[in-house]
């Protein structure tokens, strides 16, 4: 039996242990106390932090584990890529995870290639100067996620309180400021072995706009054509190359500009977060992603055992009710097949606010399939949230 670590708070990483006991896998599960019931999925249990990665690689090194991975999670991800490179285990290098976290890494290494760039600065300090820029600007932290502290400035006089703000959300403590680059906003999955990269789906990504694009819906295929869509992932994977990522899954942030330039966000060593990986990708192409990222892990992914086509449309809507506190939540999906999960992440009592970024939970999401085409779904008539 092969051992596999997984590395994570344990209700996030759900979806990788149920998948790894179906595959007769023994677990070991790192991760902080936070759902009991999800813990006792693993065979052995270290309630270690994921930021801790020399005693989890000690620990890693003793039990002889022959994999190591984690779902949706970036810090975790820096954890996993240290320990495989420590022993030699399938995973991503250390210059790999450096310019997946860090913003500026990746712009630096994107741009030395010779690869679409905006004009883009660091600062460690509010001392923003306009001269190079084009307005409106970008503003954000280099190492954060989840659109955290991540703004749109329309004036010069206006970017340094940005970068304050940016600031508090660095571990590093580096803001990069670029300029801003108009377009539609889509994500690209992949999945790689040994260097190789093999396209799944791009997803049309829809957000709450200027200033501070939190992500609310979510569309697969991507409705932009098979040309436009062979361009896009020959791009990508030339940025996996640039970027060092050879094994595991991908997820890939891109603007496409209305002359159809590509521009790359960020790119993520592991599967997509908010569903894309454990959800939707299932839903849309028929691939068992969550299997394929731990077969890779235990180095014994084949890829003539998947069948790469798509399989029809899914996505997710998540659902943002108007502020106050939840008096009642009302979910109905009556004569609607093609609604698969409706998930609330909130509960009555709590107060909704505004969301600036995805760590302020957004109030429920709905998932969708359907075989044929993307379905209209009025969110309300299917999950609401009613206010005082």
């Amino acid at each position: 039996m092969k051992n596999l670590a997984i590395i994570g708070h344990a209700a996030t990483q759900r979806q990788l242990l149920i998948k790894a006991q179906h595959l007769d896998v023994e677990i070991y599960l790192f991760g902080e106390r936070d759902d009991k019931d999800t813990q006792e999925m693993a065979h052995f249990y270290f309630p270690i932090d994921e930021w801790e990665k020399e005693t989890i690689l000690e620990i890693c090194q003793k039990r002889k584990i022959d994999g190591i991975i984690s779902l949706g999670s970036d810090t975790a991800t820096t954890t996993v890529n240290y320990v495989a490179h420590h022993m030699g285990l399938a995973g991503n290098g250390l210059l790999a995870d450096s310019r997946c976290t860090n913003k500026i890494e990746l712009r630096k290494a994107l741009s030395n290639a010779g690869m679409f760039n905006p004009h883009f600065e660091e600062f460690d300090t509010p001392s923003f100067d306009a001269k190079p820029f084009r307005f409106p600007v970008m503003v954000k932290p280099a190492d954060a996620s989840g659109s955290k502290g991540v703004q749109l400035v329309e004036y010069p006089g206006l970017v340094n309180r940005a970068i304050n703000q940016a600031l508090k959300w660095s571990e590093t403590g580096k803001v990069i400021v670029e300029d801003f680059v108009p377009g539609r906003e889509l994500t690209v999955e992949m999945i790689s072995y040994s260097g190789r990269h093999r396209p799944l789906t791009i997803t049309d990504k829809i957000t709450t706009g200027a200033p501070h694009f939190v992500e609310v819906e979510h569309h697969q295929p991507a409705d932009i054509g098979r040309k436009l869509e062979k361009k896009v992932f020959e791009y990508v994977q030339k940025a996996l190359d640039v970027v060092g990522i050879t094994n595991g899954a991908s997820h890939t942030e891109v603007i496409l500009t209305p002359d159809q330039q590509i521009h790359i966000v960020e790119v993520s060593g592991r599967i997509g977060g908010e569903l894309i990986g454990t959800n939707t990708v299932m839903n849309s192409t028929g691939f068992d992603y969550v299997k394929a990222v731990i077969e890779v892990a235990l180095n014994q992914f084949n890829p003539i055992n998947y069948k790469f086509r798509a399989k029809g449309y899914a996505g997710a809507q998540y659902v943002l009710p108007k502020h106050g506190r939840i008096r009642r939540i009302l979910i109905n999906t009556d004569y609607r097949p093609y609604i698969k999960k409706v998930i609330p992440m909130l509960k009555e009592g709590d107060m909704v606010h505004e969301v600036i970024d995805e760590a302020q939970k957004r109030a429920g999401v709905i998932l969708y399939a359907h075989p044929e085409r993307k379905p209209h779904i009025i969110k309300e008539s299917i999950l609401k949230f009613e206010t005082v």
